[in-house]
């Protein structure tokens, strides 16, 4: 598996053999040569043994600098640096997941990211490519390695929302624009001329499926307490499994649709740039599927809801801007969405949907079943993680039960989080 070494002996094979950064490709025509020349079989070697990749690295290409990336659960990352601080982002998929490695895993997951990222530079042309996606430079498909744009002055929407409370407007206006273009372009109706159905079988990816539903879907239920109390109420449970059915793809009736998603769309898979001000980058859609469009929508909304709940822990009014960005977020995507031709009725399915999906990820993210993003991480005390649980679990409960109807959807949501104040909790 890759490891820092290795990293920067495949980066410098690849800018050696290919038209990449010659800030990346070894500066010694002796050293150009041997990478060259060296097989693939060879460089697998340095998978295997970690320290000699080290020491191996440290011959053939001093010039370069591999950091490893924690913030994810599922691959191995590094950011590699060359000279004059060029750098690229490189991360392979194993058969397992890395933060638990007694989780079988199939490697071809990558191909599928490869293939999001090739339906929507197709689907949404150069110019918004090139807005809201990350540069491809390889991929290697025998040893589901990828290697990419890194993005230097970017960081993870995820923290932002949580250490500053804020999102520009212009910056959720554009994720909600983004992911308006996205769906509309792979909407169901290709399904008359066959294109959704082959495409619903491309993108079944039957393996992070699995993971999803076991995640999201079961384990909060089954080993927690709190989890546990709502799981005993059927009409509750009646709702999850309505909206684990929509996730595997079963419709309900005609107003259901389905689109190409990212699939585990929360803000840890949005990059943002604050000196830019609609600087927003998606990545890693491994967990892409052929689903309900709510299923993105409400995944990326958690983010903002357990942000907002987090700064009204620490200052009541303290995330009040989070509101604005969540509504500036689904009015930009909504009003893509008409203008791309989609009905009021079916526009309203999908509202539903959103805040359905938003309230699952809320409340196994808030339980500490979301890995990398498990709220002990920011909230240490015993007593403030207790009320931040059971905020979110009152908007959880509210909302997955009130959602349909002229009270509903965003509507019933926004005022439910107006109405949270976690010092009387």
């Amino acid at each position: 598996m890759l490891s820092a070494g290795s990293a920067a002996l495949y980066v410098a094979r690849w800018a050696a053999n290919e038209e990449a950064p010659h800030e990346l490709a070894p500066s010694a025509g002796w050293s150009r040569t041997i990478f060259r020349a060296c097989p693939p079989a060879v460089l697998r070697l340095a998978f295997l043994f970690p320290r000699l990749a080290a020491l191996v690295a440290w011959v053939l290409a001093p010039h370069l600098l591999a950091e490893e990336i924690t913030d994810g659960n599922v691959n191995f990352s590094y950011r590699v640096t060359g000279r004059a601080g060029r750098s690229v982002f490189i991360k392979q998929a194993m058969a397992f997941v890395k933060w638990q490695p007694q989780m079988p895993l199939e490697a071809e997951r990558m191909l599928r990211e490869v293939s999001y990222f090739d339906v929507m530079r197709d689907k949404l042309g150069e110019t918004l490519a090139r807005r809201f996606l990350p540069e491809i430079y390889h991929f290697d498909q025998a040893e589901s390695i990828l290697i990419m744009e890194f993005l230097d002055t970017y960081s993870l929407l995820f923290n932002q929302l949580f250490d500053t409370g804020a999102l520009s407007d212009a910056a959720a206006a554009a994720l909600g624009e983004y992911l308006g273009h996205a769906h509309s372009a792979t909407l169901g109706r290709e399904a008359a001329a066959g294109s959704g159905c082959e495409r619903a079988h491309q993108f079944w990816n039957p393996s992070m499926r699995k993971i999803q539903l076991e995640h999201v879907y079961t384990i909060c239920f089954e080993r927690s307490a709190k989890g546990a109390r709502l799981a005993a109420d059927k009409a509750f449970m009646a709702e999850v499994d309505y909206l684990k059915a929509k996730y595997l793809g079963y419709s309900h009736d005609a107003l259901d649709q389905y689109v190409l998603c990212h699939g585990d769309f929360h803000p840890g898979s949005v990059m943002v740039d604050p000196t830019r001000e609609e600087g927003i980058k998606v990545i890693d859609p491994e967990f892409t599927v052929y689903g309900p469009p709510g299923l993105d929508a409400g995944s990326l909304l958690s983010g903002f809801v357990l942000a907002f709940l987090y700064r009204e822990l620490r200052a009541r009014g303290g995330g009040a801007a989070l509101l604005a960005a969540i509504d500036g977020l689904w009015r930009a995507y909504a009003s893509r969405l008409s203008a791309e031709g989609m009905s009021d009725a079916h526009l309203r399915r999908v509202e539903e949907d959103t805040v359905g999906f938003c309230t699952i990820e809320v409340l196994r993210t808030s339980l500490g079943f979301a890995g990398a993003r498990d709220p002990h991480r920011r909230v240490a005390e015993p007593d403030g993680l207790e009320r931040y649980q059971l905020a979110a679990l009152q908007v959880v409960s509210r909302c997955l039960m009130g959602r349909r109807g002229a009270k509903g959807g965003m509507t019933l949501l926004l005022s439910e989080l107006q109405r949270v104040d976690l010092s009387k909790m």
